[in-house]
Parts: structure tokens; sequence; C-alpha cells
């Protein structure tokens, strides 16, 4: 027997919801849609037979429809918990399973287990908090950090593109080193070099659990991710509070961005202020895990 959702009403708000990605079947944006195909509903009735589904709010004889166990590929798959404090979306088959939408919500604590909250969870472990959202991307930034220099000066790592900085560059080189957000493969890039590169191997090998999120996956920040970690400093300080844990210093940090073969790009992320700096001094790292 198929089981149909008729309740327009779900059906409209789930449609007119705007800018958060719901699922690959849901709508987009506010437009009004004039085809059903567009915006997933592209079944027969027949088609949906013994499946959970929705008809479509201008066509009804077009559907949308999916198993139970179809909520994670869906994008479902948070607990009421885990969304506890955010907006959020129930699956439409499976009413234990959610999608939280992290739009402007840094200051997060994120667990190894994937979930994330505003205040601390008994019986969970903190990776870290979430530092930059980017639609429904996020880095996580490290609980910890360290003091190390950045490697050996004199010799320029092919793999890493030069950004000289304004006034200093050539027409083929980036000018802006706040525009470089390739951290997580400049880490790699610097890795692949034979000589030793502490700052990069630190984050490489850094662990915030034994297992799960935050077990691996670290990275040496690029100079754009550590200058947009300063737009949010105020709620990744409030929150290092809330864990006990020590505010991130008003400091510069290493990123993985390179002006010259002798010097790399520093970033206080609490100011967001730039320069660069000679490779064998040393300065504070902090490390990021993409999600």
């Amino acid at each position: 027997m198929r089981k149909r959702i008729k309740t327009m009403k779900t059906a409209i708000a789930a449609l007119m919801l705007c800018g958060t990605a719901l699922t690959p079947a849901l709508a987009q944006n506010c437009t009004s849609p004039t085809r059903c195909d567009e915006l997933g509903y592209k079944k027969s009735a027949s088609d949906c037979d013994g499946m959970e589904s929705l008809t479509c709010p201008f066509d009804s004889s077009k559907y949308f429809c999916h198993d139970k166990d179809d909520c994670d590929k869906l994008g479902y798959t948070k607990s009421a918990e885990a969304c506890n404090g955010l907006e959020s979306l129930v699956c439409p088959s499976d009413n234990s399973k959610y999608f939280c939408v992290l739009k402007e919500k840094p200051g997060l604590i994120y667990y190894s287990d994937g979930s994330f909250s505003h205040d601390l969870e008994d019986g969970k472990t903190p990776v870290g908090i979430i530092a930059v959202v980017n639609n429904n991307s996020y880095f996580i930034i490290s609980l910890e950090e360290t003091q190390t220099t950045w490697g050996p000066e004199g010799y320029n790592v092919p793999c890493l593109t030069d950004y000289l900085g304004n006034g200093y560059n050539p027409s083929d080189l980036p000018t802006n080193p706040a525009d470089d957000f390739e951290g997580e493969a400049g880490t790699k890039c610097i890795l692949s070099e034979s000589a030793t590169y502490p700052a990069a191997e630190w984050c490489n090998s850094f662990s915030a659990s034994d297992s799960g999120i935050g077990s691996s996956g670290w990275y040496l920040p690029a100079a754009g991710e550590l200058y947009a970690i300063s737009e949010n400093i105020s709620a990744i300080n409030s929150t290092l509070n809330k864990l006990g844990r020590p505010e991130i210093p008003h400091k510069y940090h290493w990123s993985t961005t390179e002006t010259s073969n002798a010097r790399t790009w520093k970033c206080n992320p609490t100011t967001g202020s730039l320069g660069s700096e000679a490779r064998s001094n040393i300065l504070n790292v902090r490390c990021l895990l993409a999600l």
C-alpha cells in the first residue's frame, strides 16, 4: 500500500524555504516554480508504490519518493539533540533524522561523533570549534596550539603559489595573501618535500581524539583561512572559555602561504593583520579541519 504524505502545507513550506541547502530534491531558491521536474518531482504514482512520497503542489501527477533508508543519502544525518539551537529540517520519512542548518553559526562545539552544540555535552569528546561557515561546508579550528618554526629558508617550495603582496608582484602572480584558502592542499604540498617543515608537520600529526572525526586530517591554515577566522574570533574565544581552554592569543600564526624563498605569510587571527616572516623564526601554530 503506497504511503503518501498528503499535507500540502508541509510540501509548500519545504519548497519555499530560502537560503538553505535542504536536499538535492528540494528547491534551492524562492522563485515560483513552473516545472515540477526542476524540484525533483520526477516520478509517477506507480513509481512510488510502497514508498514514502510527496506530491508536487503544481502537478498532482508528479511525485518525489524515497525509501526510509534514504534519509542519510538526502543529508538528514543528525539527531534532534545535535541540532539543538539550530534551524533544522526533519526527514519526511523518519522523524528521528534531522538536517541542521549551519548558516552563520561559528562558535559551535564540534565533537568526534560528528555532532555539534552550543554548550558542552556530557559523554562526548570535543575536538574543535566551528570557525568558518561557507553555505553548508565548515572549518573546525583546533582547541590547542603550539609554537615552532615554519621551515628552512632559501628554498622556494615549487608546488606552492607565491603571494607577493600589493606593490611587489609581477602581473602573473597573485597579490593578496588573504585570497589564499588552500591550506589543506598547501600542507600536503609542503609535506611532499624532503626537508623538515615543523609547522605543517605538527598540524598533519595533530589528533584531538583517539577515533572518529578529529583523530586525523588536520592541516596548517592558509593566510586567507586565518584571516577569515578573525571575523568570528569573538564567538570562537567565547566557546574556548566555555570549554576551559585558553583563548586564541593576540599573536601572529604561521600559514601555508608563501611569499618568497626566505619568507612566509603570517596572520594574527584575532585582528586579521597580515605580514611576512623569516621561516626560521618561531610563531604560533593552530590547525584546521575541513568538513
